[in-house]
C-alpha cells in the first residue's frame, strides 16, 4: 500500500525495490531505505544504482565494515531486486577511475 506524505511515496522497504526496479521513486515508512529510481539509498549510504539500464546493488564486504544492521538487511532483501550483484571492491575501482578520468564505461 502507497500512501503520500509531503510528495513522498512511502511504501514497504520491498516496495521501495520494486519501485527502483521500474525507475520510479518511494521511501520507506522508516525512511531508512530510498530510491529516486536510479540510485538506491539505505540512510546516507549508496547501495546500489543504475547504469545502461542495469541496477546495480553493491555487495558490501565485512572488509568494508561499519554497516548498520539496517543496512544490512536493506542491502540482504534488495537483491531480488537488482540485475548485477557487485562487490564493493569492482564498484571502488570504478569509482577511482571515473574520478581519474580513466573511466571507459565498461563493467567488470
Amino acid at each position: 500500500m502507497e500512501k503520500e506524505r509531503n510528495g513522498e511515496k512511502r511504501v514497504k522497504t520491498r516496495e521501495v525495490g520494486r519501485l527502483w526496479r521500474e525507475g520510479k521513486s518511494a521511501v520507506s515508512y522508516g525512511r531508512t531505505l530510498w530510491t529516486d529510481g536510479e540510485r538506491l539509498y539505505s540512510s546516507p549510504l549508496l547501495i546500489g544504482y543504475t547504469l545502461f539500464g542495469k541496477k546495480i546493488l553493491i555487495k558490501f564486504t565485512t572488509a568494508v565494515g561499519g554497516l548498520s544492521p539496517k543496512a544490512k538487511y536493506c542491502i540482504k532483501i534488495m537483491r531480488d531486486y537488482c540485475d548485477i550483484l557487485q562487490d564493493f571492491e569492482t564498484f571502488n575501482d570504478i569509482l577511482q577511475n571515473f574520478y581519474k578520468g580513466n573511466f571507459k564505461g565498461g563493467l567488470k
